[in-house]
């Protein structure tokens, strides 16, 4: 299956970004087959050192280790995805008997997972002792006739072997407790949103109602990446999956009734033009790498609901234009779906957008929206720093404001229908009142790929 984890970019980086540490602030969830639990374990981790290791080379080891979870998490039956906002603690170092020159530091780890509901109280985490050592350990006990078993066969390197492994894929030969270990994990299930509000949660459809120049409009983007960075920029002529994704879902606007126009050259310069004078992008900075990119409107009894369709390179070399895009729908529009690579959370970082491509985002407080990752385990990357990025004064926790909802496994490209679910859900309440609620949206979406909705127990 061609997956949106696929053809990843600048890993290392990426990492930096999305493990970085963050206080747990576990929102209320809703699931379509999973819910949010939080996850303790107590963990070792080995260090070689002539001396014991300093409280920081511990947390660092550690958090290097921690990485390891996403492989064996994701692959096992009973599916799940950490959310990267774990905090270390009880941390305690001791010379290891069985291994010359090397500590043993333990560890307890607390953090917010998404498991299936299958789960009970307790989850098997499995990690590598030395994380430094596992690829190299793999390949070894594994042999030349089938050395990468224990990973991915698309992506073997040992860059992307954290983020792969299992010690449970057919033919892998790494032995437990030496290579790896295995401890019984503490679950206990949060609230989801519709314990904590005694109903089932729904998006607040007439707020995504707009008014521009006068005029009722419910304002979406839609964002296909490219599969491969050297695809055609005409997904006419493209066999990339992203551009035959792009032609479905333009063949699904028309056929619904909408009508179609171009986003123009023009129209991406005036978008770069009122955010220079806003000083949010760099003077002397232009759009380069014009996209793929169409409008669809279709008149409403609530308002024009007005879809704007990009694709084009997503990826950190992509073009400046997608940026520019992807700037204006974060920061206006009332749903921003994303559908391409995540680049392990590198590709829409907040932070590296605004410091690498020096752009500026600003929050608009004032409206309310509905964002869609549909990317790989974007779960893991753009919860917490998106909510943080929109809270306010008067919605402290972004919430209010800010529906998110994600994967938490690696995602396909084939997905048409899963990016137009929410769309038929805003459109059939625009045209006739119909309310559908979170639960029956995130198990149209799929019931397979821990998807769901953070923000949504305030609405």
């Amino acid at each position: 299956m061609l997956t949106q984890c696929s053809m990843l970019v600048s890993l290392l980086r990426a990492f930096a970004t999305a493990f970085s540490f963050i206080a747990i602030t576990a929102s209320a969830y809703t699931g379509a087959e999973n819910h949010e639990a939080t996850l303790t374990f107590d963990g070792t981790v080995l260090i070689a050192s002539s001396v014991p290791p300093t409280e920081k080379a511990s947390r660092e080891k550690i958090e290097a280790q921690l990485k390891f979870l996403f492989g064996p998490m994701t692959l096992s039956e009973l599916s799940a995805v950490p959310k990267n906002d774990h905090r270390i603690s009880e941390i305690f170092v001791d010379r290891s008997s069985e291994h010359s020159g090397k500590y043993l530091v333990r560890y307890r780890y607390t953090g917010t997972i998404s498991v299936l509901n299958s789960a009970g109280t307790s989850y098997p985490v499995v990690l590598p002792f030395e994380p430094e050592a596992i690829f190299n350990q793999a390949l070894e006990a594994n042999g030349s006739e089938n050395p990468n078993a224990c990973t991915d066969a698309q992506d073997p390197d040992e860059q992307y072997f954290w983020y792969n492994w299992s010690p449970d894929r057919p033919g892998c030969k790494l032995t437990r407790d030496e290579q790896y270990y295995q401890v019984e994990g503490t679950l206990k299930a949060l609230p989801s949103a519709q314990e904590i509000v005694g109903r089932e949660t729904v998006p607040e459809y007439s707020r995504l109602v707009q008014t521009r120049d006068g005029k009722k409009i419910i304002p979406i983007t839609l964002l296909i990446g490219t599969y491969a960075g050297n695809a055609s920029r005409s997904p006419i002529k493209s066999k990339d999956p992203g551009a035959v994704q792009f032609d479905q879902l333009r063949n699904q606007f028309i056929g619904m009734g909408f009508s179609e126009s171009e986003i123009t050259r023009a129209d991406l310069r005036n978008l770069t033009r009122a955010a220079k004078k806003r000083g949010e992008i760099p003077r002397g900075k232009w759009v380069n790498g014009y996209p793929f990119a169409r409008k669809f409107e279709k008149e409403t009894p609530s308002g024009t609901v007005s879809v704007r369709l990009f694709y084009g390179d997503s990826s950190e070399e992509g073009s400046s234009a997608f940026f520019v895009l992807y700037k204006d729908a974060i920061e206006h529009d009332a749903l921003m779906i994303y559908d391409g690579h995540s680049g392990l959370g590198d590709y829409l970082s907040l932070e590296k957008i605004q410091r690498e491509r020096r752009i500026k985002l600003v929050s608009n407080p004032e409206i309310y929206q509905i964002y869609y990752f549909n990317s790989c385990t974007s779960y893991a990357y753009y919860n917490d720093s998106y909510f943080a990025w929109k809270a306010s004064p008067t919605d402290p926790r972004g919430t209010k404001q800010l529906d998110i909802i994600t994967n938490g496994l690696a995602t396909g490209y084939t997905t048409k229908d899963t990016n137009m679910v929410l769309v038929k859900a805003v459109l059939a309440n625009a045209e006739t009142g119909k309310i559908t609620d979170y639960r029956t949206i995130t198990s149209a979406i799929d019931t397979k790929n821990l998807i769901g909705v953070n923000g949504d127990a305030d609405n």
